[in-house]
């Protein structure tokens, strides 16, 4: 009999041991962000889509078919190369020491490179919510062209946002150049900004989150 309850326990115990595990390996939710010592840790997935009547350009040298992603406030490459795979991309995590910064994505594909700009704000994350949502982004020749846009107004003409040199200016118009004035152009021009909203880390602007699902 006592023989019984010691295994009737232990197995109970068992069984309580796997639902612990269960419960942490649940809690590693896929989303975007998640904080780390050194800063924030993104995570952000998408797709890639190239134009269809695109063909070799002379001049240009082989594409990698990868994403790379860069700080546009100092110009630096933050993360990547990570390989496109059937038209989509993951993997490609990188870290910010700061909490609102403009991102750009850059596809390497044939015809010349398609990015992506996302200006991000970490600054206010709800309770309980800083990684709960996985994001995603769609990088095109629609959001080449809104990055582009911002780029003829800010003036920029040698090289581009994206290229591991070009950047945001410190100053635009005589004044200093603030991360909300980012934001405001690159909506202004059809992009999206990814920033906390009551149900944790979500994009916002002119495309709906549903269509940028891969």
């Amino acid at each position: 009999m006592r023989t019984s309850k010691i295994s009737l326990w232990l197995l109970m115990l068992a069984a309580s041991f796997a639902l612990v595990l269960a419960g942490c390996s649940g809690s590693s939710s896929g989303g975007a962000v998640s904080q780390k010592q050194n800063g924030y840790a993104l995570d952000i997935t998408g797709k890639v889509v190239v134009p269809k009547n695109t063909g070799k350009t002379v001049g240009l040298a082989a594409a990698t078919n990868t994403v790379s992603v860069y700080d546009a406030s100092t110009g630096q490459k933050i993360g990547g190369p990570v390989n496109i795979v059937d038209g989509k991309f993951s993997g490609l995590t990188y870290t910010l020491t700061y909490t609102s910064t403009p991102i750009v994505y850059v596809a390497d594909v044939t015809g010349g490179p398609l990015r992506y700009i996302l200006p991000i704000d970490l600054s206010n994350p709800p309770a309980g919510l800083l990684s709960n949502n996985p994001i995603s982004i769609t990088i095109n020749q629609d959001s080449t062209n809104t990055v582009k846009a911002v780029e003829a107004e800010l003036g920029i003409v040698s090289g581009y946002l994206g290229d591991g040199t070009a950047k945001f200016p410190t100053t635009f118009n005589s004044v200093p150049f603030a991360f909300a004035q980012a934001s405001n152009m690159v909506l202004k021009y059809g992009g999206m900004v990814l920033s906390y909203t009551t149900n944790g880390i979500a994009l916002s602007g002119t495309v709906s989150n549903a269509s940028l699902l891969p």
